[in-house]
């Protein structure tokens, strides 16, 4: 089997370029499917959802591509549970100072929460959104533009983690971890969303390779690139700046023993950053902002996660009763909110067990929704469902090799740092999946580790060896993939409505304006379809029951539809086809009294 090993390692080194083309073949082939599938339909339009952040991305880059490339606006979202949070504390602080400023604002529930975040700082970091606005500026501003060079990202994307495992792992490594990726359906969701996760694991997968080719050639020019790198994922998403230090000390324990040339290149690095950072300090200094500001949601991400009241099951929620004092003594200041939102956690025990529950969702299979949910895109997608690759299977491997690769720790170094600065912002403040998504991509190296020391240890008939590595596999398996909480489901009820209301009910009403009554038959029923399937079990008929009251709203609105399609049935003059909507719908009606 040794030898069988050899032999693979160097029939695919002889045969790379083959592999790169199958590889970015079969990218591009799930890609172009699912987009085709997918293309002008319910997941793709979520994008006009008002209370999500794929609305405020395409609404920002609206705003930057007619002109205001400065951002002078700043604009920052007020959703349904921001304004929710502002009465609140108009409530409880009527006579604040804060309360009084705004309060003769046309909007001041808009006036507080801009007070807060910052009227001149960026919502979220620039690099995405000014991206989409170019995008928007040079071709049209249609969201579906975005997920065209997002795929081609994502395809870049699964080269380069193929490049990384060949380099760490070997030929077979590499191959290996190309095909998990390739076939990785949680990676592929979001790069046709309107969310920087695609931009965010490209960039994760650049950094740790040109890190590997600075660790190998020790060029000048390798740091600078690596600098330059850098400073784009910081401008993208800045919990990604704990990479930095990690890697530094990585690359000074290994050239202790030349560490002012080691150092030199460190500060080119960081020099490098500078450059790339330095177009958002001048912004700054413009409009007034704080220097070298680039987000303002730091400190209510971390109220809102780290309370005691707060379930690290719920990904992110905004219903903690300590938050508005919290937001008052704060200000919405970061450093100023540490203290105040630990303090409410009854002992250090009771925080640590937030931490511990934060961690095991960080680890479980299941993939956190927050406007977008995995699982609803899949019952549109064919090409979703049919990839067999997701994070149950990677994590307990990944885990397992991050445990057996550390006797490789120098050569793994900067696959390490990563890990560890794609999974601390997730302890530090809460786990979605689309925040986790970018680790996946440098995750599956070390679970292709694992499987590899299993291949190895049969081989040379290392049985002990052999059922230790397997044995440690299948306990993390059990731990990363039980079952959901009772009552959780995967799929929401909010995330069963989004399609309907951002894709069917839109349309078929818009065809209804227009008489087109037979397309207001194809979308309704189509719409059906994808109907969650409790509503099959509710109604007046013998065996059925009634809707439980997180389910009435659903009821109510199925009720619409079906009296939609019968009155679209009628137009059309098929009256015999429009009888069984109007009975259903009598019987949902009947059903919510």
């Amino acid at each position: 089997m040794s030898r069988w090993i050899e032999n693979s390692e160097g029939w695919i080194r002889a045969r790379r370029r083959w592999v790169a083309l199958v590889i970015v073949l079969a990218s591009l082939a799930l890609r172009l499917g699912m987009f085709l599938e997918l293309a002008g339909g319910p997941c793709l339009v979520q994008h006009r959802w008002a209370e999500s952040d794929m609305h405020f991305f395409d609404r920002w880059s609206k705003d930057l591509a007619a002109g205001d490339w400065l951002n002078r606006k700043a604009p920052h979202p007020v959703l349904g549970w921001h304004r929710a949070i502002a009465e609140r504390f108009f409530r409880e602080y009527p006579d604040d100072a804060l309360t009084r400023g705004v309060s003769q604002a046309p909007d001041p529930a808009a006036a507080l929460w801009n007070e807060w975040y910052g009227p001149r700082v960026y919502h979220q970091e620039p690099l995405y959104p000014y991206a989409v606005a170019l995008t928007y500026a040079l071709a049209t501003p249609d969201p579906r533009v975005v997920f065209a060079w997002q795929m081609l990202l994502g395809v870049l994307t699964n080269l380069l983690v193929w490049r990384i495992a060949s380099r760490t792992l070997g030929e077979l490594g590499g191959l290996s971890s190309a095909g998990l990726i390739v076939l990785c359906a949680p990676l592929l969701f979001y790069e046709v969303l309107l969310l920087r996760t695609a931009l965010i694991a490209f960039e994760g997968a650049l950094l740790v390779w040109l890190a590997l080719r600075c660790f190998e050639r020790r060029s000048l020019r390798s740091w600078c690139a690596l600098g330059a790198v850098f400073g784009l994922a910081l401008l993208t998403n800045s919990t990604c700046a704990l990479f930095a230090p990690l890697l530094a000390l990585a690359f000074a324990w290994r050239e202790r023993r030349a560490l002012r040339p080691a150092l030199g290149r460190l500060a080119a690095c960081a020099g490098c950053a500078l450059v790339v950072l330095s177009p958002v300090f001048a912004r700054n200094a413009i409009v007034g902002a704080p220097l070298t500001a680039t987000s303002s949601v730091g400190a209510l991400a971390f109220i809102c996660s780290n309370t005691g009241d707060y379930d690290p099951g719920a990904g992110f929620s905004a219903d903690s009763r300590y938050l508005t004092r919290i937001l008052e003594e704060s200000h919405n200041r970061l450093f100023d909110a540490i203290g105040p939102t630990l303090a409410t956690h009854a002992s250090s025990a009771g925080y640590l067990r937030q931490l511990g529950q934060k961690l095991a969702w960080a680890w479980s299979w299941y993939e956190m929704p927050n406007n977008e949910n995995l699982y609803a895109f899949q019952r549109f997608s064919r090409v979703l469902r049919w990839m067999p690759v997701g994070f149950g299977l990677i994590a307990p491997l990944a885990l397992a090799g991050l445990l057996l690769g550390l006797r490789r720790f120098q050569t793994l170094a900067p696959l390490y740092a990563m890990a560890l600065a794609g999974l601390v912002p997730l302890l530090c403040f809460y786990v979605l999946s689309r925040f986790r998504a970018p680790s996946i991509a440098l995750l599956i190296p070390f679970a292709v580790l694992a499987l590899l020391e299993l291949l190895r240890a049969w081989s040379a008939r290392a049985w002990p060896r052999l059922a230790l590595i397997a044995l440690v596999v299948l306990g993390l398996a059990l731990w990363t993939n039980q079952p959901l909480p009772g009552g959780m489901a995967r799929i929401r009820m909010a995330d069963w409505s989004v399609p309907f209301l951002t894709w069917y009910v839109p349309e078929a009403e818009k065809a209804a304006d227009a008489g087109d009554w037979k397309r207001v038959v194809e979308l309704l029923d189509e719409g059906f379809e994808h109907e969650p399937p409790f509503l099959a079990r509710i109604g007046s008929s013998a065996g059925q029951r009634a809707p439980l009251p997180e389910e009435s709203e659903w009821v109510a609105f199925s009720v619409q539809s079906h009296e939609k399609m019968a009155d679209a049935l009628e137009q059309l003059g098929d009256g015999p086809a429009a009888l069984p909507h109007r009975a259903r719908a009598g019987e949902l009606q009947a059903a919510l009294k």
